[in-house]
């Protein structure tokens, strides 16, 4: 199966914040959202259904010579159908395209499912940020070296 890939705009930001608030423990504001769109170096896509909804989405900010996932969420109703795999393939394919050699990223221990996630994606854990969320929770920090083209 195909599955779309688009840049992400504000046509999709009521998708995103829906989906945003259904999946993520620390949801984003509207707000926060919508100035992610309007930066500079960000890297945005959405994933749509047949009648152009949003499935998935993904945020993540290009700095010099690395790239940082910020967020990413995937309807639960399309959960493992590669939704998620296909936004950070774009995400890397993009960053290799830039020029970007590492993308760097911060997950919650306790989301399991994700670290395994970006694990196979090739992201490694390279430190652990104490008390990083509201909750207290620590987060993993992961890397992954990118290939020259």
């Amino acid at each position: 199966m195909i599955i779309p890939v688009l840049k992400a705009s504000e046509k999709f930001l009521p998708d995103i914040f829906e989906i945003n608030n259904a999946v993520q423990g620390n949801p984003w504001s509207l707000a926060n959202l919508r100035l992610e769109l309007e930066i500079p170096n960000g890297l945005s896509w959405v994933t749509t259904d047949a009648a152009g909804k949003a499935t998935g989405y993904l945020f993540a900010r290009s700095v010099g010579e690395s790239a940082e996932l910020l967020v990413i969420g995937v309807r639960s109703d399309y959960m493992r159908q590669n939704i998620g795999k296909t936004l950070v393939t774009a995400l890397l394919k993009t960053c290799t395209e830039i020029s970007c050699k590492t993308v760097f990223l911060e997950v919650s221990v306790r989301n399991t499912g994700a670290i395994e996630f970006y694990r196979h994606l090739g992201f490694q854990i390279y430190m652990t940020r104490p008390q990083y969320y509201r909750d207290g929770t620590d987060a993993l920090c992961m890397k992954l070296e990118l290939a020259k083209p």
